[in-house]
């Protein structure tokens, strides 16, 4: 099931980012809520765990409408990001080996006795502690 998403994921992206370039070589000026949303499926693609909080990420679309030969940048907007574990706003942030972004205090306590599943739904991997 995993090996079929990020098949599908990667052909998006692949398709998103031919849209960009085929727009630019063709110096089509490319609408701005175009543009974001380009960007941030892109970014979705590149790392799917973001669907968990899509809201937390934003673009900096001004690359794609502005700079031609420039590629576009992504930009994490950390200010809402909440803790999985702990369901409140992160005031120290902690990122697992599998990029979910958790309180330092509330992964570390979760992780005391050994390695565990990440408690991301979704996500199978190990969190490991570091010896």
């Amino acid at each position: 099931m995993f090996e079929d998403l990020n098949g599908i994921l990667k052909s998006r992206k692949e398709r998103l980012e031919d849209l960009i370039n085929k727009l630019r070589k063709d110096k089509i000026e490319i609408d701005k809520e175009l543009a974001t949303n380009c960007l941030i499926h892109i970014e979705l693609a590149n790392n799917p765990t973001k669907l968990t909080n899509p809201e937390s990420i934003s673009v900096d679309v001004d690359v794609i409408i502005n700079d031609f030969d420039c590629e576009a940048s992504i930009i994490d907007d950390n200010t809402n990001q909440m803790c999985y574990l702990t369901q409140a706003p992160i005031k120290i942030k902690f990122i697992s080996n599998c990029g979910h972004t958790f309180e330092e205090s509330a992964i570390k306590d979760y992780m005391k006795h050994g390695n565990k599943n990440c408690p991301v739904i979704g996500c199978n991997r190990i969190l490991k502690k570091k010896e």
